[in-house]
């Protein structure tokens, strides 16, 4: 599901959301979009 470009705005909003709201772990989701964990957590500051 990745989407080439992780790097927009918009997109690292949505992932941010979904790691924090949707119930799954930060590495479900980071998989799930085709990103590193680590860009995940650095997006989330957490």
């Amino acid at each position: 599901m990745g989407r080439g470009n992780g790097s927009t705005l918009e997109f690292r909003r949505e992932a941010v959301r979904l790691a924090l709201t949707s119930g799954r772990t930060r590495k479900e989701v980071a998989e799930g979009l085709g990103i590193g964990l680590s860009s995940l957590t650095s997006w989330t500051g957490r």
